[in-house]
C-alpha cells in the first residue's frame, strides 16, 4: 500500500468504485496489472469503531498527522480514519461499512444549516446520543432503521419522521396552533416527561405548552362527563410510577388507567368520576348486565373490535363486557349514552389503603356527617371523608392528606413522622391528654406532638402553667416543671438517659433526689404487656440505680426500665415501645423474628448459624436470644414473582433511591427507608421483606438465595502452613493454639492438623509499642515450644508472643501482658476462676459434636 501516480493519465480512477481518486492518497496497487483500489473500497467489509488515542497518529486515508483525540479504528487490520475523513467519505457515517454511492439528500425545516443524507442505521453509531431520533426520541431499529442525518451536527431523523408537519392545528389537547422547534429541556404537557429534542410548542406568551412529537399524534378515546363539563377527558395508561398524576377528587396518584384533561392538567380515577361498575342496559346492548373489566384478551384473537362502533380497540384498555354474549364495548361508547338509554346497575367506589387502618377506606360524601374523625377527634361536618363500611373508622379528607414527615422548631434534631396511636397519650409540648388518633412522633427519641402543636405556631408551654404532680417512678416527692437549660451541670433524664437539649430543657424534676424526666418520658405507662419480646408476663416500670442488660438491644444501662422480676428480664423504655417488622420463618418456627439494625460494632450479636457477629441489618428472636444474618436464614436474593408483583425480578437491596415508593407496595404501610426491601428497577415496586416472605410456599418464585460471606471463608496466617477455614462448629469447645483459651465463638482452623485460632487472635496487630520495652517495637510470632514471659515470669507451653529481635537476649511478652494495651473486642478470654465450668462445657460440646456427626452419617 502506497501512493501511486500513473504516467500519462489525465484522471486516475479506482478500479472498484470507478470514481476519480486523489493521486496524493494511498491505494492498494498491483504492479503486474496496474490495478489500483481506494483504501475505503478494500476496507468496506470491516467495521470501524470510535476510540480515543492519547498519542499522535496518522490517518490511513489522507496521510495527515493527527493530534491525540478521537479516531475511527478497525481492530482487524489497523485501518484508521480521522473525524474529517470519516464524515466526508461516501459511506454510512454510523457503521462505516456501506459502500453505497446512491445517497439521497434532503432539505428539512428542522435543520436548515445543512442537507440531510440518507443512511442505514442498522449498526449503532457509538458517537450518537443513545442512537435516537432527534424528533420522536425513539431508537433506530428493525424496519425503522432507515434515517436522514447530518453527521456534522449529530442530527438524525427517522424516514417516517421526515414528513412531520411544521405547524399542527386543531390538536385535541390544545386550542392554539403548535409550531415544531428544538428545545433543550422541557416537560411534555401530555405525559409529564422531561425531554430534550423536537417538540410542538405554543408561541402564545401565556401558554408555555410543549408536547412530544409522539404525544402530539396520539389518538386517544375521549368521554364528555358531568364531572368536568368544560373539555373532553382522554383515556391514559401509565405503567411507570415516576410521573405524578394526582387525582382531582381524592388527591392520590393515578397509576394504570385513568382519565385526564390535558388543557386543565387534571386527572380522575375511574372510581372518582365515578364510572358505572355494571350497566343494565344501553342502546347497543339490551339483554343482561355489562361489567367493567380492566382488560380482555380473547384466546387466539389477532384483532379486537368494539361491538358498538365496530372500530378497532386496544386490548390493553378497559372495556364493558357481557359474559353471556361476549359483547365488548369501549367506555366512551357506553358513556356516550349517559342521560339517554343508559341504565346503571351500580357505580364504582373509590377505595384505598391508609396506614392508620387495616381495612380499605372508601369515599363517603354524605354518610360520614356527624361522626368523629379517627385522626383528629373532631366532628365531620360537610367536607368529604373516607371511611370503612365494616367499622366506624373514618377520616376527614384533610386528615388523609396530612404530610407524613415534617421538621418542627420544637424538636430540631430529628424529623417527626405521622403515626396513629390507638390509646390515649399526652402531648410533649402542651402536656394535654390526647385521645386516640394521629400524632407526629420522633422515631429516634419518641418525642411526640398532637396535631394542633405540630401544625400551628403554638409556643412552647411556660413553666408557670404547670403545677407539681406525683409520679409513680418517684413517689417520695412531687415533681415540678423547671427549665434546666441554665444549669451548669450536664443533667440527663432518669428514664431515657439522654441530656436535656435546647428544645427539651423544660422537664419534670426533683432537685433534692436528682431525679429528672423529660416531659415526653413522664408519659410512660406503669405496666405494659409486650407480646413481641416477653409475652409470658406483664412488665412493670421501675427506677433502679444498678446496671442491667436490655434483653432487646443488649446495652448495659441504669435508670428506668420495664422489667419482669420473675424472669430477670429488662427492657429499655425505648425498646419496649419498638414496633419492628416481624418475620415467621421455618429456620425458627417457635417465635417471630424481628428486624434489628446493629450500627455499633462494640455490640455483639452472635449469629446462631455461622457464629459470626451480626453487623448492620439482621433478624433476632429476643425471647430465645438468637440472631440470624439475612444470608444465614437464608433470604432470597432475587424473587422472580410473587402475589403482588408478576413481572420482572425483585432484588433485595439495602437502600433504594428517592424514586421508590415511601409505602410498601404490598401492605400499603409506611415503610422505614433505612430497612432493606425487595425492589423492582422497572416499576419502582418496593416491598418489605416480611410481605414477600409471607408468600413462601404459595406464590413466591425464587431465582437465587443469599450466600453467607463466611461460608467456606479461607484465611492465610503466618502461624500455620495451611490455609485456615472458617469452621466454627468444628472449632467450638477446643483450645486456641494462639492464646491457649477455649473457643466459644468465631474461629478459623485447619481440620487436618487440628490447629485452631480465635477470630480475634487472627486479627492481633503484628507490631506494637509497649511501655515495658519502650526503646523498640515488639513483633507478633508463634512459638511451638515452652518459653517464659519477661514481664510476669510465667511459663507458656506454646502459642503467640510478642518479641523484640534487636535485643539479645530477646525481650518476650505473653498475650496476657500484651493485652494491657491491645484493644481486643471482649478479648474472648475465659477467666481462670471458671476452669471447672469450662471443663464441663467442653464435655458437653464434645458430646454434641459427636451426636451431630452421627446424624450426618445416618
Amino acid at each position: 500500500m502506497d501512493r501511486v501516480i500513473e504516467d500519462g493519465c489525465a484522471e486516475l480512477y479506482c478500479n472498484a468504485c470507478k470514481e476519480v481518486r486523489n493521486p496524493e492518497h494511498s491505494v492498494y496497487y498491483c504492479k503486474d496489472c496496474s490495478h489500483a483500489v481506494d483504501i475505503q473500497c478494500v476496507m468496506a467489509e470491516h467495521p470501524l469503531f470510535l476510540s480515543y488515542w492519547p498519542k499522535s497518529w496518522k490517518c490511513s486515508k489522507c496521510n495527515e498527522d493527527s493530534i491525540p483525540g478521537f479516531k475511527y479504528h478497525c481492530y482487524k487490520c489497523s485501518y484508521t480514519l480521522d473525524l474529517k475523513c470519516a464524515s466526508l467519505a461516501h459511506i454510512s457515517p454510523f457503521s462505516l461499512e456501506s459502500t453505497e454511492t446512491n445517497i439521497t439528500t434532503r432539505n428539512h425545516f428542522l435543520h436548515q444549516e445543512h442537507q440531510l443524507i440518507s443512511a442505514d442505521l442498522t449498526t449503532p453509531f457509538v458517537g450518537c446520543n443513545k442512537n435516537t431520533c432527534s424528533a420522536c426520541q425513539l431508537p433506530f431499529s428493525g424496519n425503522d432503521s432507515r434515517a436522514y442525518c447530518c453527521i456534522e451536527c449529530l442530527f438524525f431523523l427517522h424516514e417516517s419522521c421526515l414528513h412531520m408537519k411544521p405547524v399542527m392545528e386543531n390538536l385535541s389537547f390544545h386550542p392554539h396552533s403548535l409550531v415544531a422547534q428544538f428545545e433543550t429541556s422541557v416537560e411534555c404537557a401530555v405525559c409529564k416527561i422531561k425531554f430534550r429534542g423536537i417538540s410542538y410548542c405554543c408561541n402564545h406568551n401565556t401558554c408555555n405548552f410543549y408536547v412530544h412529537l409522539t404525544c402530539a399524534s396520539l389518538k386517544l378515546p375521549a368521554i364528555r362527563h358531568k364531572c368536568h363539563k368544560e373539555h373532553n377527558l382522554f383515556y391514559f395508561m401509565i405503567s411507570a410510577k415516576k410521573q405524578s398524576f394526582p387525582c382531582d377528587v381524592c388527591y392520590f396518584n393515578c397509576n394504570g388507567s385513568f382519565y385526564r384533561c390535558v388543557i386543565c392538567d387534571i386527572n380522575f380515577h375511574f372510581e372518582c368520576i365515578p364510572l358505572p361498575q355494571t350497566v343494565l342496559k344501553y342502546k347497543g346492548h339490551r339483554h343482561g348486565p355489562l361489567t367493567f373489566v380492566d382488560r380482555l384478551v380473547e384466546d387466539g384473537a389477532e384483532e379486537f373490535y368494539c361491538a358498538n362502533c365496530e372500530e378497532p380497540r386496544n386490548p390493553e384498555r378497559s372495556i364493558y363486557y357481557c359474559e353471556v354474549c361476549p359483547h365488548e364495548a369501549d367506555i366512551h361508547c357506553v358513556m356516550g349514552e349517559e342521560g339517554k338509554t343508559l341504565e346503571v346497575g351500580s357505580y364504582m367506589v373509590s377505595k384505598f389503603k391508609h396506614f392508620s387502618s387495616g381495612h380499605s377506606l372508601v369515599l363517603l360524601k354524605g354518610e360520614a356527617e356527624g361522626l368523629l374523625c379517627s385522626g383528629c377527634d373532631r366532628k365531620i361536618i360537610s367536607s368529604p371523608a373516607y371511611g370503612c363500611r365494616d367499622c366506624p373508622f373514618c377520616l376527614h379528607e384533610s386528615c388523609v392528606n396530612l404530610p407524613t414527615e415534617i421538621s418542627h422548631r420544637f424538636h430540631k434534631q430529628h424529623q417527626l413522622y405521622l403515626s396513629y396511636r390507638a390509646k390515649s397519650w399526652r402531648c410533649y409540648n402542651c402536656n394535654k391528654s390526647s385521645p386516640p388518633g394521629f400524632r407526629y412522633q420522633c422515631h429516634s427519641c419518641f418525642y411526640a406532638l398532637d396535631l394542633k402543636c405540630a401544625l400551628t405556631n403554638v409556643p412552647p408551654s411556660s413553666p408557670e402553667s404547670m403545677t407539681p404532680f406525683s409520679h409513680f417512678l418517684h413517689k417520695e416527692h412531687q415533681l415540678i416543671l423547671k427549665d434546666f437549660s441554665t444549669s451548669q451541670d450536664r443533667l440527663t433524664c432518669s428514664s431515657c438517659r439522654l441530656p436535656f437539649l435546647e428544645d427539651s430543657s423544660l422537664a419534670y424534676g426533683c432537685v433534692e433526689c436528682e431525679f429528672f424526666l423529660h416531659r415526653f418520658c413522664s408519659d410512660i405507662e406503669e405496666t405494659i404487656d409486650n407480646k413481641y419480646f416477653h409475652p409470658a408476663h406483664h412488665l412493670r416500670a421501675l427506677n433502679t440505680n444498678s446496671f442491667v442488660n436490655c434483653a432487646a438491644c443488649k446495652t448495659k444501662f441504669k435508670g428506668v426500665s420495664y422489667c419482669c422480676n420473675t424472669c430477670n428480664f429488662h427492657l429499655h423504655v425505648k425498646c419496649a415501645e419498638l414496633q419492628l417488622p416481624a418475620l415467621k420463618h421455618k429456620c425458627h418456627q417457635e417465635h417471630f423474628l424481628y428486624y434489628f439494625v446493629n450500627s455499633n460494632q462494640n455490640k455483639y450479636f452472635t449469629c446462631d448459624v455461622c457464629y459470626f457477629n451480626c453487623e448492620g441489618s439482621f433478624y433476632r428472636c429476643v425471647i430465645c436470644d438468637i440472631n440470624f444474618h439475612f444470608e444465614c436464614i437464608p433470604l432470597p436474593k432475587t424473587v422472580l414473582e410473587y402475589k403482588h408483583h408478576r413481572h420482572g425480578p425483585l432484588t433485595l437491596r439495602d437502600e433504594v433511591g428517592a424514586d421508590a415508593e415511601k409505602y410498601c407496595s404490598s401492605c400499603k404501610e409506611l415503610r422505614n427507608p433505612e430497612h432493606s426491601v425487595y425492589y423492582c428497577e422497572d416499576c419502582s415496586h418496593a416491598a418489605d421483606i416480611q410481605c414477600v416472605m409471607a408468600e413462601e410456599g404459595k406464590t413466591l418464585k425464587v431465582e437465587s438465595y443469599m450466600v453467607s460471606k463466611h461460608e467456606n471463608a479461607k484465611l492465610e496466617h503466618f502461624s500455620h502452613q495451611h490455609r485456615l477455614a472458617s469452621d466454627v462448629r468444628e472449632a467450638l469447645g477446643r483450645y486456641c493454639n494462639g492464646c491457649d483459651k477455649i473457643i466459644l465463638g468465631p474461629a478459623y482452623g485447619c481440620k487436618d492438623c487440628q490447629f485452631y485460632l480465635h477470630k480475634s487472635c487472627t486479627e492481633l496487630p503484628f507490631e506494637i509499642s509497649h511501655p515495658f520495652h519502650q526503646q523498640h517495637s515488639l513483633f507478633l510470632s508463634y512459638w511451638p515450644k515452652t518459653w517464659k514471659c519477661d514481664k510476669c515470669s510465667d511459663q507458656s507451653t506454646h502459642g503467640f508472643k510478642y518479641s523484640c529481635y534487636k535485643c539479645h537476649p530477646a525481650i518476650t511478652l505473653d498475650l496476657k501482658c500484651a493485652y494491657e494495651i491491645i484493644p481486643i473486642a471482649e478479648k474472648q478470654v475465659v477467666d481462670t476462676s471458671q476452669e471447672i465450668v469450662v471443663d464441663e462445657l467442653v464435655k458437653i460440646i464434645s458430646n454434641l459434636r459427636a451426636e451431630l456427626r452421627q446424624r450426618e452419617q445416618s
